[in-house]
């Protein structure tokens, strides 16, 4: 598969991953994280399925001097949503370390590292952008189960004991620790 092939990478932390160096064949002078959405067919079963290939060809859009890591997203059904879930009880934490890893790999600071992403993975990039201290670009982030719960019959798979806490309990906690 993927990871055999050395396509996607997996760190000590068991988080799944890929590094896509700037076009220009430079040293990287900046860092785009990208988080996946759900993927399209939840029902495929492969990693992929946590490793939704969004916005495939961003580096024509982006400077030609910047690198791109792409974040999978292992731990329920569609993913954990880039949080702790009870299977990865300490996700987010791996996340942010593989970030940092990442940054620190390039020598880069963390003002040159932007997290990107929509939905699921925009819920991504504003959690791990706050708690990093990164920019980030969410796109109509997952806040929030109780739509997809109450009106649509859980479709994201999350009610049963798959997180500690609700989303909106966790997505509160970290802007009350990062208001300014």
């Amino acid at each position: 598969g993927k990871l055999k092939n050395g396509e996607y990478r997996m760190n000590a932390d068991e988080i799944v991953h890929s590094v896509t160096m700037p076009v220009s064949g430079s040293a990287p002078k900046r860092l785009l994280v990208v988080f996946s959405s759900i993927h399209q067919n939840c029902n495929i079963a492969s990693p992929d399925r946590y490793f939704m290939q969004n916005f495939g060809t961003i580096q024509k859009f982006i400077p030609k001097d910047t690198a791109v890591l792409r974040v999978a997203d292992l731990g329920g059904v569609v993913g954990a949503f880039y949080i702790n879930t009870a299977h990865r009880p300490n996700n987010a934490n791996s996340i942010g370390r593989l970030i940092d890893s990442v940054r620190q790999e390039f020598g880069l600071d963390p003002d040159a590292v932007t997290c990107y992403g929509g939905s699921k993975g925009g819920g991504g990039a504003l959690y791990h952008g706050l708690r990093g201290g990164f920019r980030f670009i969410a796109v109509d982030p997952i806040l929030s189960d109780k739509y997809y719960v109450e009106q649509m019959d859980d479709a994201h798979f999350t009610t049963g004991g798959v997180y500690a806490e609700p989303k909106e309990v966790v997505f509160n906690r970290l802007f009350d620790e990062h208001a300014k």
